[in-house]
């Protein structure tokens, strides 16, 4: 009598079995279909797109075009005709150090970042808590600059300094300086 109770929960669980791999199979064979059918169309796309780049006359290079000495001094007067002057970026160059955004900040690769820190009584320090003096904060980034907390950031400014080649992020901190245990640095 025992048998037979298990017969009906065998029976489901075997039905629930054959069912769920059907199901599997069939949506297998569906998203396989619906992924070929997407792989041919961006294949299509992408030789099409390549056909018509071939189609397009581009430019030959100037080495290709210029055979002679006689295009070369063509070429050269034809330059000269139109006042071609190439446009070279110049970066402006500041006697003192200046507040620049957050954005410039590190932009220019051949300038050095430099983090300091600036203490609520006043005390400018490097990253190891070292004490800057006067004359070392004159030649990094100023006095001046002090002032600007809150312009771009409430806690930051970023000075740059032509002069050294260097971007200075100073960072407020809230405590004193005189305050701080060196041992818990």
């Amino acid at each position: 009598m025992k048998a037979r109770g298990f017969l009906p929960i065998i029976t489901f669980i075997a039905g629930a079995a054959v069912g769920a791999y059907t199901a599997w199979e069939l949506l297998k064979e569906t998203y396989e279909e619906k992924t070929r059918l997407e792989i041919e169309s961006v294949r299509k796309a992408f030789e099409a797109r390549s056909a018509q780049n071939e189609k397009k006359d581009e430019p030959k290079p100037i080495a290709e075009e210029l055979k002679t000495t006689q295009d070369l001094v063509s070429y050269a007067q034809k330059i000269t005709e139109q006042k071609y002057v190439p446009k070279v970026p110049e970066i402006p160059k500041h006697d003192k150090p200046y507040v620049i955004s957050p954005d410039e900040y590190g932009e220019l690769y051949d300038y050095r970042k430099v983090n300091i820190i600036y203490f609520a009584d006043g005390a400018l320090s490097d990253n190891e808590y070292d004490i800057l003096t006067n004359t070392e904060i004159e030649e990094s980034c100023g006095y001046e600059c002090l002032g600007h907390f809150g312009e771009y950031e409430d806690d930051t400014v970023y000075v740059r300094n032509d002069a050294k080649k260097c971007d200075y992020e100073i960072q407020r901190d809230l405590r004193n300086y005189s305050e701080l245990d060196m041992g818990d640095l």
